[in-house]
């Protein structure tokens, strides 16, 4: 049996427009309090990347925050305030120093991004406004699109490739 009369279809848990179980797990509010969204924004700021990651078994495209540092302390504080397992140990960056990386995929990045958006200025601000109307409601597009295609480059110069860009650690 299928649809409503039985279980979900399988195919049902690949369609990011039928509200899927891991979603259903992420909170409303992902960071209670003002003083710890000003300090994840303050992270995103400073060294988060706002992404897109293309999901090929959906074909869908995610929005994507991550964050790399050679100090863990700051991303374990990050993934205590975000509701997140602590990464057990560092990426080899093969640039200088392991890297401690941790990366909020989907609708529990837009509702990161919505609680900080007070907190970000400039560019990361509007890319942070392009990304929430672009991946709303649920942090997923339909389809396959490259950051170019989300945050054009004439419109977003910061966002220009460089050997050692965040979203390749």
């Amino acid at each position: 049996m299928t649809g409503i009369e039985g279980k979900r279809p399988p195919k049902w848990s690949l369609r990011v427009d039928v509200e899927s179980p891991r979603q259903q797990d992420i909170p409303g509010i992902i960071i209670a309090s003002p003083k710890d969204r000003s300090w994840v924004g303050g992270l995103i700021q400073g060294e988060g990347c706002v992404e897109s990651h293309y999901v090929r078994s959906m074909n869908s495209t995610a929005i994507q925050l991550a964050f790399g540092m050679t100090d863990p302390d700051p991303i374990f504080k990050l993934c205590d305030l975000i509701g997140m397992s602590r990464p057990s140990r560092p990426k080899d960056d093969h640039f200088s120093q392991p890297v401690w990386v941790k990366r909020a995929v989907g609708l529990r990045a837009l509702r990161i991004l919505q609680e900080v958006l007070p907190y970000l200025l400039g560019e990361k601000l509007r890319e942070a406004e392009r990304a929430m109307d672009f991946f709303s409601p649920n942090g997923y597009h339909d389809g396959c699109f490259r950051p170019p295609d989300i945050w054009p480059s004439k419109e977003f110069p910061l966002r220009r490739r460089s050997p050692r860009q965040c979203h390749q650690i």
